[in-house]
């Protein structure tokens, strides 16, 4: 039988889709977990021998492998059944790969990310977060207490900058600043790849405390520790100064406009005259159009008080905060690198 189009479904077809979602998710997860995709990196395997590899039940690796290949994740051999290969997308889901976005994969079966999103009724009822409801405290503090989710959620915010950094080092010119300060940067992928790209440049990487030591170590395996310094804080409370170009990956979209408004004010204070500031965030397109934006902005509603935002929300929190929108460059799918001035 010759499988339809999704477009040409019929919508009883198109929901049963949508609704499945769910499955192929933790089913992504759990093969990235597993590290099927490294197995395969030698050449194709029965499902067998992977299951003996891997110490699970043979028979249902074989239904999750068929499922995920009729989604593009592995292929069935069609001479050779129960033969599975390596496409483009379970390769994303290999360790020792540049682009790896296994952590990211894995990041969407963890537990307590699930919880949340199964307590999504909360959220839409309140407006309130879901995470905060379930464990009484955010999710950064919930990290800092719990070390063993909060090292998958960074490793998956790493290979999410890494996955954006050809894009944004091709798309800005870096070269006119001095000093660069990566706020809430975690590991320091983006500072080290900017330092490693612009030799003449000195960094800053700022974050909570309990990032010291790995972002330490992070700067020193990458060559920039003698070029970039860490330290730690709150940027609701102050950012450090000296920089004249202030980078924010993915940060505003963790808060609403009030908090996003004090950190930008809390940047504005510390930059110098001729400093600029970029974020470097996903912008929600408008109409119908499908939009991870705005599938990630519901994530952000379910996990802390934040919010993706179009456009024109980014140049009224910026102006809120005593800057200017100078322009939108897109980088990859619905990221941008948001550039603004002081104003």
């Amino acid at each position: 039988m010759q499988a339809q189009s999704v477009s040409h479904l019929p919508p009883e077809a198109k929901l049963q889709g949508l609704l499945s979602g769910v499955l192929v998710t933790q089913m992504v997860a759990v093969a990235a977990r597993l590290g099927i995709a490294d197995l395969l990196a030698g050449g194709p395997r029965h499902h067998e021998d992977l299951a003996a590899d891997l110490k699970v039940s043979s028979a249902a690796l074989y239904r999750m492998l068929r499922a995920l290949a009729g989604h593009g994740v592995f292929a069935e051999d069609t001479d050779s059944l129960g033969v599975f290969h390596s496409t483009p997308i379970s390769e994303l889901l290999r360790t020792d790969i540049p682009g790896s976005q296994r952590s990211w994969a894995m990041l969407h079966g963890a537990e307590w990310l699930w919880r949340a999103v199964g307590h999504m009724p909360h959220s839409i009822r309140t407006g309130g977060p879901a995470f905060q409801d379930l464990f009484g405290t955010g999710t950064f503090d919930y990290f800092s207490t719990e070390p063993h989710h909060g090292e998958l959620f960074f490793a998956a915010m790493n290979q999410v900058t890494e996955m954006l950094l050809p894009a944004l080092l091709d798309s800005y010119d870096f070269s006119p600043f001095r000093h660069i300060i990566d706020v809430g940067g975690g590991l320091g992928s983006l500072a080290a790849a900017v330092l490693l790209d612009q030799p003449h440049l000195k960094g800053t990487l700022y974050d909570l405390p309990y990032m010291e030591e790995p972002a330490k170590e992070y700067l020193s395996s990458h060559g920039v520790a003698d070029r970039c310094r860490f330290i730690s804080g709150d940027f609701f409370e102050s950012v450090p100064e000296g920089a004249n170009l202030h980078i924010l990956k993915w940060i505003i979209h963790d808060w609403n406009d009030e908090q996003a408004v004090k950190i930008l004010r809390n940047c504005r204070h510390a930059m110098a005259p001729d400093g600029r500031i970029v974020l470097v965030e996903q912008v929600v397109a408008d109409g119908n159009v499908p939009c991870h934006g705005k599938i990630m902005d519901m994530l952000m509603l379910l996990m802390e008080q934040g919010r993706e935002r179009q456009e024109a929300e980014f140049a009224a929190i910026l102006d809120s905060a005593g800057f200017r929108l100078n322009r939108c460059i897109p980088l990859l799918g619905p990221w941008c690198a948001i550039e603004a001035v002081l104003s």
